[in-house]
């Protein structure tokens, strides 16, 4: 017979079981289901991210980090960014380094300041790329469709990673910041990419030809890793990698996207002061045609 000492060691130690461990893991489809429309209602959040693109033969490739916050679902950014450009000419590398911030007010307001842009301009030699005295000022582009923009976490643009994707792989728990997470590695389903775009086309009123769209969803290979929060369905990080397809040319490129502090109170204010774009790279600087 156990004595009341074994009975409380047992009780302790099968606490400590169920403190330590999950149940099974929930069918990847209804925890992909669920973060997507957590992160349609992300207000939130602070991201870090890496991204790289090298376009083979055509000897371009970039590599680059960026860090900072999104608010208002999104419609509000602001970010510094790190980024090497090199491209080949004649056979010898050139390569542009910029350093600097951004801040997305809202539609059509988007502010860039730069820290540091070495480097000359490619295809004319010996042409600065901007003025000493443009450094450390801030200049309205009036556009949020630049490439820097392109890689912040818009909530649109996560939610629509869990719509398109089908899990290869569940790789059970892992740990993100402290917080336990589901770990799938996915890659995009191309009849959901596909049907994704159509009703895109749709709801625009716009043409859609799907055999077009198969060859270039076809055209490339993505893999990726996708951690959600067990307990709240955020994504706390995903990670992908591409590739052009067999055959299709030899383009490679990278994305992780690292996410905390989801709806914490955060506010994005631009900039007092400014200039237009157009004064960031003067027509003085530029050689007679």
């Amino acid at each position: 017979m156990m004595t009341g000492h074994k009975h409380r060691f047992v009780f302790c130690v099968a606490l400590l079981l169920a403190a330590c461990s999950r149940g099974g893991s929930e069918d990847p489809a209804v925890v992909l289901e669920r973060a997507s429309t957590v992160a349609q209602q992300l207000q939130s959040a602070a991201f870090d991210a890496s991204f790289s693109y090298d376009a083979g033969d055509t000897g371009l490739s970039i590599e680059g980090t960026a860090r900072g916050l999104l608010a208002d679902g999104g419609r509000q950014m602001s970010f510094s960014f790190d980024a090497d450009v090199t491209s080949q000419e004649e056979g010898v590398d050139r390569t542009v380094s910029a350093a600097g911030d951004v801040v997305v007010a809202g539609e059509n307001e988007a502010y860039i300041r730069l820290s540091r842009l070495d480097g000359s301009i490619p295809f004319l030699p010996g042409v600065g790329l901007v003025s000493e005295d443009a450094l450390d000022t801030w200049f309205l582009s009036g556009s949020t469709s630049s490439g820097a923009i392109a890689v912040s976490p818009d909530p649109s643009f996560i939610a629509l990673q869990t719509r398109i994707l089908a899990v290869t792989d569940d790789k059970s728990y892992q740990e993100i910041d402290g917080h336990d997470c589901y770990a799938y590695d996915v890659e995009i389903d191309p009849r959901k990419a596909a049907e994704f775009l159509q009703s895109i086309a749709s709801q625009r009123g716009e043409p859609f030809d799907r055999q077009a769209a198969d060859t270039f969803i076809a055209s490339y290979v993505a893999r990726g890793t996708m951690w959600i929060d067990v307990d709240t369905s955020v994504i706390r990080q995903i990670s992908w990698s591409f590739e052009s397809a067999p055959g299709m040319g030899d383009m490679s490129a990278s994305l992780m996207l690292h996410l905390s502090d989801h709806n914490e109170p955060v506010e994005i204010t631009p900039p007092m002061e400014y200039s237009p774009l157009t004064d960031l790279l003067p027509a003085s600087s530029l050689p007679a045609l």
